[in-house]
């Protein structure tokens, strides 16, 4: 695991890195001429957010960065990632430039980018910057730190990671934070109703479970809930999937995000109860496996008729949605890998809600962390779409598509969790799009992304 601390002084071999925004000078640098950091300066209109040469004061070859730290929270994050990805050494001494400036989704972006989850071992990136910043770089090291646990969790196999393990996770990450733990399992989850994470379970040799922890700085005031959704591997269940099988590990990373998000929050201090309610199952093919045209009873005693095997999270994440509520949240966000919104590519994550002040509130806290997100509605005319003759809803239109694919198939998804929310303000953050990257993008890295941490943590703040 990799982590970042401030230092107020760098040791002699470290990298150096100099931000500079706009129009400010750049900042004299001990062993690097005026004229080398012009020329690197020059270089950044060219070739993106960092250029980089080797200089030395003392014959010792040493790595210099500029970065250009102007533009919005989006580009700072990127020109971390970038740096994190080019940066060898344990050490980084950082000049920051002179405008007011939150620097902090750049060292998040330095931090994450700089662990490679499951190669590294334990390390610390030592951040020399003047001491009015040492804050900033604590921050962003606990939101940074939280985030590469969650990259961890979901970089790992899904035969090391079943639904038993990442119960166990949860439960582990509860004990070294000190807060109520409830697991709900077996014959738990058959007595208390939840259709929807039985159903999906069916097929696996794993049963399934859901998850909560609770974090309780306030007395007597109502929780906020995260809703993650963990699905451990997701073979499509009798409609099995046909193409890109290897990355369906990932298709917990809801639940990892809401984990470390909790975490942050934690290590943070930031005065607002929290729940956090994990659904936990494998969706597999097998002789006990749901069926297409079956008919599963959800938490809140309404029927959905499957159309659709693969369309698994969304019956899961239901019973998620009604748990949160019964619990007495004032708000409710669910995290997941649902669907693919194709339109936003791989960079912007999906914001649905049906309540604007929310939407925008998630929205504005993505923007300020550089994680950026775009709303899309809660459509209500789609909701007939889902009609069904048998139940109360179906899960899948596919008919109502081209080749395959359904139309507004994220905004479908999100009308389905709609009717589980009741009158509680709700919002479906879908990161699947953002989730998985072969290379860096933006201001993702390489590898697991776990989208959302700081844009959760920001919004926590915000209503703390």
């Amino acid at each position: 695991m990799t982590t970042m601390e401030w230092i107020d002084t760098a040791p002699a071999d470290a990298a150096t890195c100099v931000l500079v925004a706009g129009d400010d000078p750049t900042p004299t640098v001990p062993g690097a001429a005026p004229e080398l950091l012009a020329h690197l300066r020059e270089q950044l209109r060219e070739d993106g957010p960092v250029a980089h040469a080797l200089t030395s004061d003392d014959g010792a070859p040493r790595a210099l960065f500029v970065v250009a730290a102007g533009g919005d929270a989006t580009a700072l994050r990127t020109a971390g990632r970038t740096l994190g990805e080019q940066l060898v050494g344990s050490a980084l001494a950082v000049a920051l430039p002179s405008a007011e400036l939150d620097v902090q989704p750049f060292f998040e972006g330095l931090a994450i980018a700089r662990h490679r989850p499951l190669a590294d071992g334990e390390q610390v990136l030592a951040v020399a910057t003047a001491p009015a910043a040492a804050g900033v770089v604590g921050r962003a090291g606990a939101v940074a730190q939280a985030a590469n646990r969650a990259r961890d969790l979901i970089a790992l196999p899904p035969s090391e990671l079943t639904p038993d393990d990442l119960v166990a996770a949860a439960r582990r990450q509860a004990q070294e934070l000190g807060i109520a733990c409830d697991v709900l399992d077996g014959d738990a989850l058959a007595a208390g109703g939840y259709g929807g994470l039985l159903g999906v379970s069916a097929g696996s040799v794993f049963g399934p479970a859901l998850v909560e922890l609770r974090y309780r700085p306030v007395p007597d005031a109502a929780p906020v809930a995260l809703v993650g959704k963990g699905v451990t591997f997701d073979a499509g269940g009798l409609q099995v999937k046909t193409t890109a099988m290897e990355l369906m590990k990932a298709d917990m990373s809801g639940a990892a995000v809401a984990l470390g998000a909790l975490a942050a929050v934690c290590a943070l201090g930031v005065p607002i109860n929290i729940d956090v309610v994990l659904v936990i199952a494998e969706n597999m093919p097998g002789p006990n496996a749901y069926r297409a045209g079956d008919r599963i009873t959800q938490l809140d005693g309404t029927t959905t008729e499957v159309t659709n095997t693969d369309a698994e999270g969304r019956l899961m994440l239901a019973d998620g949605i009604v748990h949160a509520r019964r619990g007495g949240a004032r708000a409710i966000v669910d995290v997941a890998t649902l669907t693919d919104p194709f339109a936003l590519g791989d960079e912007l994550c999906a914001i649905c809600s049906a309540d604007d002040a929310l939407a925008d509130q998630l929205v504005a806290a993505g923007r300020a962390a550089g994680e950026p997100a775009w709303p899309l509605p809660v459509w209500r005319g789609y909701r007939s779409w889902l009609d069904s003759a048998v139940a109360t809803r179906r899960n899948y239109a596919a008919e109502r598509g081209f080749g395959g694919m359904p139309f507004a198939g994220t905004i479908t998804a999100a009308v389905f969790l709609s009717d589980f929310a009741g009158d509680v303000p709700w919002a479906h953050f879908d990161i699947a799009s953002t989730a998985m990257h072969t290379q860096g993008t933006g201001p993702w890295p390489a590898g697991p992304a776990a989208p959302g941490v700081a844009t959760l943590v920001r919004w926590l703040e915000g209503l703390a």
